[in-house]
């Protein structure tokens, strides 16, 4: 039985919500999405993947990432509402070249009240490689913010830096002041080290909560060349009751957190 003061969060790359696990489920999905032929990847997505991982555990609050545009996320809000998720917000990311008019999109999706905050507008190209979306939310029962991001890669500096900026300042207008908690949670594209190394100030003053263990690659082949531990839950304010990671049909683990306050 879970404490009442205690909040069970996850996190999970769903990958277009495709079968990404296998090799040759990789490369279909991979091959389709960095020639931005994204209009071939519905009849190859399922969200009854990502839903084996809402459904693994008996989770407060989910962040799910890579979702396939409009449709598909609408078709995960049902679902989730199903399942007593009745509070969600939505971040956008990057263009889907083949889908004119989506994005790729991030949800947020809580058992609990949300209150959503407002950040700072950027631009964001089209193209894969700069960032699957930003989510900035307020969560009242626990005196929390909770940010959810899909940092761009590092190498498409421009955008990395804009949206680290853009989550760093509005951190600061709130941490300490508005709220005295904050769940920092995402895909960042890099480890928990080179995060440290690179953006300081977005970690300033958090915890890492999550197991500091590889969240990708989960292809077995592809790991011997890239297996390196880049989605991550940083906190401050609670305590770290338990901690695991989930390995699904995605190419990235999903990350899993039972938290108590503090």
């Amino acid at each position: 039985m879970k404490k009442p003061d205690s909040l069970k969060i996850g996190y999970y790359n769903t990958v277009y919500c495709t079968e990404a696990q296998s090799l040759s489920g990789w490369a279909r999905t991979h091959w389709h999405h960095i020639r931005g032929k994204h209009q071939e990847l519905p009849p190859i997505a399922d969200t009854e993947r990502a839903m084996e991982f809402v459904n693994s555990e008996d989770f407060d609050l989910i962040v799910l990432s890579e979702i396939l545009g409009e449709k598909q996320r609408s078709e995960l809000q049902a679902k989730l509402s199903q399942r007593s998720y009745s509070h969600t917000q939505v971040g956008h990311g990057h263009g889907l070249t083949g889908l004119p008019g989506q994005d790729v999109e991030m949800l947020l999706a809580s058992k609990h009240r949300l209150e959503a905050i407002e950040l700072p507008q950027i631009e964001t190209p089209a193209a894969m490689g700069h960032g699957g979306g930003l989510i900035y939310s307020h969560l009242p029962d626990f005196n929390c913010d909770v940010v959810a991001a899909h940092l761009a890669l590092p190498k498409n500096a421009k955008s990395f830096e804009a949206q680290v900026t853009a989550l760093v300042e509005t951190m600061a207008k709130r941490i300490g002041k508005e709220c005295e908690r904050v769940i920092l949670i995402g895909d960042f594209n890099v480890t928990p080290e080179q995060l440290q190394a690179i953006s300081p100030e977005l970690i300033e003053g958090l915890e890492l909560l999550s197991p500091n263990v590889p969240t990708c690659n989960t292809v077995k082949f592809l790991s011997l060349f890239y297996s390196k531990c880049i989605d991550h839950i940083w906190g401050r304010g609670f305590r770290v009751l338990n901690s695991n990671t989930y390995l699904g049909q995605s190419d990235h683990k999903g990350i899993i957190v039972e938290l108590e306050a503090v």
